[in-house]
């Protein structure tokens, strides 16, 4: 199976069962500072099968990233592919952009922010959490989370779409308090 694993297949599943995310975190650390985490990912879900495994284990075995199980055993049981190592989003996310029908745009816009969360983590010079120097500039982080906010929307079921994990303006209020 593995020698079928290429930019077109991969993309096609990518395209239609998969998604680009960049997850959104604020935390607290204990000196009460707040501090916003990226965290790129890229996935594929399928309902579990034998046929759905040996897809993903050889995209596994091909690009790398791991599988994970969910309500095994049970009628709406899942098997998911993912990858969540910034450099591996970038690799994978240049691997596939060229035969991308529907998620391009979304990639591209994927590819710049996670080049800008592996260029800070070269120019750390301290960390958010605990009071160090700011690891992306105010406008980079807003630009990143407006991305955030914005990939896959229209994929969404609507009580995503309207979660605060999608509310651009929330996490805007947080960047100026930050930032500030």
């Amino acid at each position: 199976m593995t020698e079928k694993i290429n930019p077109s297949f991969l993309a096609g599943y990518i395209d239609c069962d998969g998604g680009f995310q960049l997850q959104v975190n604020i935390r607290k650390s204990t000196s009460g500072r707040k501090n916003i985490r990226l965290n790129p990912r890229i996935s594929i879900s399928f309902k579990d099968g034998k046929k759905q495994r040996e897809v993903l284990e050889a995209i596994r075995d091909v690009v790398g990233g791991s599988i994970y199980f969910s309500n095994e055993g049970k009628e709406n049981a899942k098997v998911n592919w993912m990858t969540t190592n910034v450099e591996d989003c970038i690799r994978v996310a240049r691997y596939v952009l060229p035969c991308l029908c529907q998620k391009e745009e979304i990639a591209k816009r994927f590819i710049w922010a996670c080049e800008v969360i592996s260029n800070g983590k070269t120019r750390r010079k301290g960390t958010n959490m605990y009071g160090g120097e700011k690891i992306y500039s105010k406008e980079e982080m807003i630009e990143m989370v407006k991305i955030a906010t914005s990939l896959n929307e229209t994929m969404q079921v609507v009580r995503f779409r309207e979660s605060t994990g999608r509310n651009f303006n929330f996490y805007l209020k947080e960047i100026d308090q930050i930032y500030s």
